[in-house]
């Protein structure tokens, strides 16, 4: 896994190359979403990698597979994904049809490398977003931005500590419209 440049980043240039795995599709009862639009919690709080210890302490590697507790392969594997927008549909593929909604939930990973310890701002375009720095929970927000409504989390202050870092965001595809995600830029 490339390793970023907290410095680099500092100066606006975004992560471009991440590890990814998924989907993750769940499915829900076709009134899923629709009576009350805002149950993605229920997808965003399920630990998908609680088989091999879970979200917080996930080592992510290029081809390092997980259990699939979801629709379709029993395993999934990280896989390298370039480019500064996390495409949910490039990354999802089919799998995303499985559902009513169109629900399924992707991790995307960088390394970071601080040269000292720390503060930096985590920001994000997402639809509902969990982020793990250090291993510890970041961020928590179950619903950003609504069927294509385009909006941006307020930056979160993180602690960095110095030398490489894994920074593991995991966050529901919903609605499948081709949205975009792009954090911790």
């Amino acid at each position: 896994m490339k390793v970023h440049s907290l410095a680099e980043l500092a100066t606006g240039k975004p992560i471009d190359q991440w590890v990814v795995l998924g989907p993750f599709v769940i499915r829900t009862s076709p009134h899923f979403e629709r009576e009350y639009i805002y149950e993605r919690a229920r997808i965003l709080d399920v630990d998908y990698l609680e088989a091999n210890g879970g979200e917080a302490r996930v080592q992510p590697g290029v081809g390092q597979a997980h259990p699939n507790p979801g629709i379709g392969p029993t395993t999934l594997a990280w896989r390298p994904y370039e480019g500064n927008d996390l495409h949910g549909m490039r990354i999802a593929g089919d799998a995303i049809y499985e559902t009513v909604q169109r629900n399924c939930v992707i991790y995307a990973a960088a390394r970071i490398d601080a040269h000292a310890d720390g503060l930096a701002l985590l920001t994000a375009e997402h639809s509902g977003m969990k982020a793990w720095m250090n291993g510890e929970l970041v961020c928590n927000e179950p619903y950003g931005r609504t069927k294509g409504v385009r909006i941006t989390m307020q930056p979160k202050p993180v602690r960095l500590r110095h030398g490489e870092r894994d920074v593991v965001g995991h966050r529901p595809l919903l609605d499948g419209r081709g949205s975009r995600d792009r954090a911790f830029g």
